[in-house]
């Protein structure tokens, strides 16, 4: 990280500009010019080059955006590893003369079918620094430093504990990505129209972690492209006492001349699904990430507990892989399935022909209480007027036999 602190509390990332291009141009050829040789090679060349400009740390910053986005291969096609204990296996003693080393790698250039020629490449082909540069990264001088400008603003939130979004020229994207990163949000509005989003993390409330500063970082990468916003953040690192303290970044739209250039991808959607926009209910502001209109309008929320009254409404949690799904919710890992979501509002729908959606949803509570009681939950049901069998795989519960006593799980 490379930036730049005052004593009025201000900090702020130091991009590049077009006027630092050779410092781009000197790593770009580094890599274009040793195409075909080991990593090693290049690292020595860029050690080389550091030397010669007077910030070695912006050197070694682009040169690993480099190495990350070149592609590097083994030497030799082999599993190293089992080459090398055949090897040692066979030279219990160190070869005392070239005529035994040469007999042993023969050896083992004929069972792991390869020529003799490759076999000393091959002993180290799984070492990282022996690996070649098969194509390096693709890219000219201007395009890098952008990325390099967007690392370091990406580099400076990692140390974030609190950002605050405002002048959002999409604001239904905004909130869309907060929700899915998981972070929570205060929205501070005037009427229908959102002034600005507060951004903390759920254990902001009992500590002043930066613990999320790995999804700050990831939400700017995407928010940097609208067309319009602003935000200020707090920043935490050490001042120039050494101790950690509080610093503030203010960056907006302005700095895109900084960055990549890029543009937010349209999703989407299926056909009776829309985006969503806010609505404000007994001055209570709610913004539901989709709307979905078939017979009747439902309302979509992703990875959020609210539930306004009077409105139907649905909850739907994007897991990761790692996540586990809470029983009772829906929920998908990685991204939306319409198709699974259309399917769950079909079964509820006819259920709904039946009863009304309050009283769905108060039969669900009272069920979540009852549970895990399955006597219990048939008995509630039943003096509902309503048939278990059929009413119980609707609101989310399986149901399993046990000899003749059923079994209510949730799904």
């Amino acid at each position: 990280m490379i930036a730049r602190k005052t004593k009025t509390g201000i900090i702020y990332p130091v991009f590049l500009s077009d006027d630092n291009i050779d410092y781009a141009r000197a790593v770009i050829s580094a890599f274009t010019e040793n195409t075909g040789k080991k990593k090693e090679v290049i690292e020595n060349n860029l050690k080389e080059i550091e030397l010669k400009f007077q910030n070695a740390k912006i050197i070694r910053a682009l040169s690993l955006i480099m190495m990350r986005k070149s592609i590097f291969v083994p030497p030799v096609n082999i599993d190293a590893q089992a080459l090398r204990e055949y090897i040692f296996s066979m030279a219990r003693i160190p070869p005392i003369n070239s005529n035994e080393r040469e007999m042993i790698l023969k050896s083992a250039a004929e069972s792991f079918n390869i020529d003799y020629i490759d076999i000393e490449n091959a002993i180290y082909a799984d070492k990282d620094s022996e690996s070649i540069l098969e194509r390096p990264y693709n890219t000219d001088e201007g395009k890098l430093i952008r990325e390099y400008n967007l690392e370091q603003l990406e580099t400076v939130l990692l140390k974030c504990t609190e950002l605050n979004i405002s002048n959002a020229s999409d604001w239904h994207f905004v909130i869309t990505r907060i929700r899915r990163l998981g972070l929570l949000y205060e929205i501070k509005n005037d009427g229908d129209k959102i002034i600005s989003v507060n951004i903390t993390g759920p254990m902001a409330l009992f500590e002043n972690t930066e613990r999320y500063g790995s999804k700050f970082s990831m939400l700017i990468r995407s928010i940097y492209k609208m067309n319009e916003w602003s935000l200020t953040a707090s920043i935490k690192v050490k001042d120039f006492s050494g101790d950690k303290n509080i610093y503030t970044l203010k960056l907006s739209d302005s700095a895109k001349f900084f960055l990549p250039s890029g543009t937010i991808k349209p999703e989407h959607l299926p056909e009776h699904v829309s985006r969503g926009y806010p609505i404000i209910i007994n001055n209570k502001f709610y913004f539901p990430d989709y709307i979905i209109d078939l017979d009747e309008r439902i309302y979509v929320s992703i990875n959020s507990d609210e539930r306004p009254d009077n409105l139907n409404w649905i909850n739907v949690y994007i897991l990761s892989d790692r996540d586990k799904k809470k029983p009772g919710s829906i929920a998908f890992y990685n991204d939306m399935d319409w198709d699974e979501l259309f399917n769950l509002i079909s079964k509820k729908r006819n259920l709904s022909s039946e009863i009304d959606n309050y009283s769905i949803d108060e039969i669900k509570k009272k069920l979540d209480q009852i549970y895990p009681d399955s006597q219990g939950m048939i008995d509630y049901l039943e003096s509902q007027g309503l048939i278990p069998l059929r009413v119980l795989p609707e609101l989310g519960y399986k149901i399993k036999w046990k000899n003749l006593d059923i079994i209510i799980e949730k799904a």
